[in-house]
């Protein structure tokens, strides 16, 4: 029997280099990011403020190393939620580290020796060192550097003695850094509706465009993947079947279901959501007037993202099927929107919009604008935020969004009458008085641009939509009570908590209802109804329930990330199972790309289950959405086609791997295998020959090259031969 052909090859990873930084950098790719937003800005912000000989020492010590590993297996246990008076292990594990290189060494080594011990949390000192750190990580980092340094001068800094000194639930400190030494105001104290954080979350969204997510400043995967699109999806063809599934239902059949994405952003979403719809067409209603009963429409406040979408080649089919459609549109100030390429314009008076409008924001009502207040003892107080940056330069441009990674915050608070007119619109106003009324203790936030995107879109619809949300925040009015600063989570951007129970108070109120999961823990997400009866959606109802409420996307979030941290050694039936779950993922591939490709070859997957995989490349195709080049899908797919020893395809994917990631020397090289297999040596030596002069020195590509040429001499001189017996000479690894 023939032997099987060569594994494909894969880039050389780069050598680690065993400094500081590059522990971080390594302990930021680990993925902990989904879950861990805070530890990671809690990170670099220590990053930042040791000193410059710290950041470049050659080689970590044997402590600051163990105290690294503690802090990977910390970040897989999620252990981020500070307690009363108590420092989370993988934190005070980065404390130790910091405070040893900046020669706190007394502080460093009572840190050491709690975590070596096994000790909780609860029985590290909170020493003054790290009460200043700890306070100040998330705010100035020029304020923590000149603490560190008065420490370590034998000084005491100004603030602070005591872990939960001006903080009644260890929240406010995580919150917002203090003002001192070297920090220049940008903002005097304000209502957070009206802070210059909004403005500065503007121009960085505006200047970075699709870079936020091309470049991984913004985590995206959550609201973005597979399974949830279809989910979405399968709620959107409930609402069709509840609005045209017979002729006595209250849609127009001679007008299509608008569906609104707001703040679409890099665009995958609606790419995922319009290939699910189309996939499902066979079910359309009959008797509807149009070809397709949907109309996609994405949109964002910045025109940089538009142009983007109408230049990606995964829209071009569906630009021409008429299925999408995009439009530069502000959710907070537009009340109607102009399509960019049917020029229609969606308006309270165009006549347009005669079905319910379907309104999808993942991940938008945490970076609209937002007010805050608490009840302390019955009485309401608003929440005031100042804003301060540790470079007095930013104060001529306190705007440009590189501001973020200097500015801190502090939060005052200001008793305030119940019945004042907080917003200029009763029904905005009803959310704070009826907390007011109700809770004794609380602290809540008031989606002020999440009122005003659902007042906007509902008056263009004439009061009937349906609103498909997803974000992180709070659904119960419980999860409200106590005292605590309001949260900003700073990842290039910044976001906040979602009061989802605000969001349902106002809808009620408006006479619809709300849908959410039923979970406190993770991303939420919720459906909410106005002008449309409960017995009137049906389909749509169940579609909630079946597909989010009980096994949503946060379950399976939570699953394929456990498997990928967890299991060491997964099998390929365990990760084809997963995959399928996923509805093909082409992130969930990529995560898993190695187990794929180490087990498919022989003997490992009969040919059946070699077949199916086939299909399941398909399927990874289908929702495959270029959009970063560091994550070549299209070059894993090459590389697993060739264990299949399908050589044609994998050239197919290779090629596309070179026109969208870029070319490299290993795509050429992979290349050349296949052709030299499909017996294509005048291709084949052209794929060796572009890997050399990619990198002359790449070993591999040379060998092949070598016995290319063997080959083909030995061929003209009539000796016969087949690569099948090729693959028994031992000749060809790699």
């Amino acid at each position: 029997m023939a032997a099987p052909p060569p594994p494909p090859a894969a880039p050389a990873p780069l050598k680690r280099q065993g400094t500081w930084s590059s522990m971080m950098d390594e302990w930021r790719t680990k993925g902990a990011h989904e879950s861990a937003t805070e530890c990671n800005a809690f990170v670099l912000s220590l990053v930042a403020t040791l000193p410059p000989d710290a950041r470049a020492v050659p080689e970590p010590t044997a402590t600051g190393k163990a105290l690294y590993d503690w802090l990977t297996v910390k970040v897989k246990e999620n252990m981020f939620q500070r307690r009363k008076k108590k420092f989370p292990s993988c934190e005070v594990a980065v404390l130790a580290v910091a405070l040893k290189h900046s020669g706190l060494w007394r502080e460093a080594r009572a840190a050491s020796e709690a975590l070596a011990g096994g000790a909780a949390p609860a029985s590290v000192p909170a020493s003054p060192a790290m009460v200043v750190l700890w306070k100040r990580v998330r705010g100035v980092r020029e304020a923590i550097d000149m603490a560190m340094k008065k420490l370590a001068h034998g000084e005491m800094p100004d603030d602070g003695v005591d872990a939960d000194s001006g903080d009644e639930d260890g929240e406010g400190g995580a919150a917002g850094g203090a003002g001192g030494g070297g920090v220049t105001e940008l903002q005097a104290p304000t209502r957070l509706k009206d802070s210059l954080l909004w403005d500065l979350q503007r121009s960085f969204y505006d200047e970075v465009a699709i870079g936020a997510w091309s470049e991984a400043i913004v985590p995206n995967f959550v609201t973005t993947n597979a399974f949830l699109a279809s989910a979405y999806a399968k709620s959107i063809m409930g609402l069709i079947r509840d609005l045209f599934d017979s002729p006595s239902a209250p849609g127009d059949r001679a007008k299509p279901l608008y569906i609104v994405e707001v703040g679409a952003g890099h665009g995958k979403l609606g790419f995922l959501i319009c290939r699910e719809l189309l996939r499902m067409r066979e079910f359309f209603p009959a008797g509807h007037g149009l070809e397709f009963p949907f109309k996609y429409v994405m949109t964002d406040f910045t025109a940089h993202n538009v142009e983007f979408w109408m230049q990606h080649a995964s829209f071009a089919e569906l630009f021409e099927m008429g299925v999408l459609d995009c439009a530069v549109w502000d959710a907070e100030k537009e009340t109607s929107m102009t399509l960019l390429r049917s020029k229609e314009v969606l308006s309270a008076d165009s006549g347009l919009v005669t079905n319910p409008l379907v309104v999808i924001t993942n991940y938008i009502f945490d970076t609209l604008r937002t007010d805050a207040f608490r009840i302390v003892d019955g009485e309401l107080q608003e929440t005031r935020i100042a804003i301060d940056s540790s470079s007095a330069a930013d104060a001529e441009e306190p705007t440009a969004p590189s501001v973020i990674k200097r500015m801190s915050h502090r939060w005052s608070y200001e008793a305030v009458p119940a019945d004042a007119d907080f917003f200029g619109d009763e029904d905005f106003n009803y959310v704070v008085r009826s907390y007011a009324e109700r809770l004794e203790n609380a602290s809540f936030m008031v989606p002020v641009g999440g009122l005003s995107l659902i007042r906007s879109l509902s008056a263009m619809s004439g009061g009937r939509l349906l609103l498909l949300t997803g974000d992180k925040g709070y659904v119960r009015e419980a999860e409200l009570e106590g005292h605590r600063d309001p949260h900003i989570a700073v990842h290039g951007s910044f976001s906040v908590m979602v009061n989802f129970h605000a969001l349902r108070l106002y809808v009620e109120r408006l006479g619809g209802f709300a849908m959410t999961t039923p979970h406190l823990d993770g991303f939420k997400c919720a459906h909410f109804f106005l002008g449309l009866p409960r017995e009137a959606t049906m389909h749509t109802r169940w579609a909630f329930k079946n597909n989010i409420e009980e096994f949503g996307p946060e379950n399976f979030s939570t699953l394929q990330r456990c498997i990928k941290e967890e299991c060491t050694n997964p099998s390929l039936k365990h990760v084809l199972a997963l995959l399928r779950l996923s509805r093909h993922d082409s992130e969930v591939f990529y995560k898993f790309k190695q187990v794929l490709i180490d087990k498919t070859m022989y003997p490992y997957a009969a040919d059946n289950v070699q077949r199916d995989i086939r299909e399941d490349i398909a399927g990874v195709e289908e929702t495959y959405y270029p959009l970063q080049s560091s994550k070549d899908v299209c070059f894993e797919i090459g590389r697993l086609l060739m264990g299949l020893k399908d050589y044609r395809g994998a050239v197919g994917y290779f090629e596309r791997s070179n026109e969208l990631c870029g070319q490299h020397h290993v795509t050429y090289h992979n290349m050349g295998i296949c052709c030299y297999y499909l017996d294509e040596f005048e291709t084949a030596l052209k794929c060796f020959d572009a890997s050399l002069d990619l990198k002359p020195d790449y070993g591999e590509a040379a060998d092949w090259r070598k016995k290319l040429l063997a080959k083909t001499q030995s061929a003209s001189s009539g000796h016969a031969w087949n690569s099948e017996e090729d693959y028994e000479d031992g000749t060809d690894t790699e």
